[in-house]
């Protein structure tokens, strides 16, 4: 397989990452409570994905960077909403 790696910064050190496609994914929501009745939802939007070269975590599984960004849905109660 051919694969073009890509510079990347992990910790502050230049490394080098393959890029791997997804197969398969599922995206659900991470809902958070608060104690001021507010509710916060979370979704990741993976955009990349890299396997990191010769770099492993500590059971010897492969390092990898995701790049992401956060989607976010707030509902909170009507006494913390901005008066109009």
């Amino acid at each position: 397989m051919d694969e073009e790696k890509v510079k990347l910064n992990l910790f502050g050190r230049e490394v080098m990452g393959i890029p791997v496609k997804v197969t398969f994914s599922k995206e659900n929501w991470a809902d958070y409570t608060l104690d001021d009745g507010t509710t916060i939802k979370l979704r990741p939007i993976v955009s990349d994905i890299y396997r990191v070269e010769n770099e492993y975590d500590m059971e010897g599984n492969p390092l990898y960077v995701v790049k992401s960004a956060n989607m976010m849905a707030v509902t909170s109660p009507e006494e913390l909403k901005r008066k109009k």
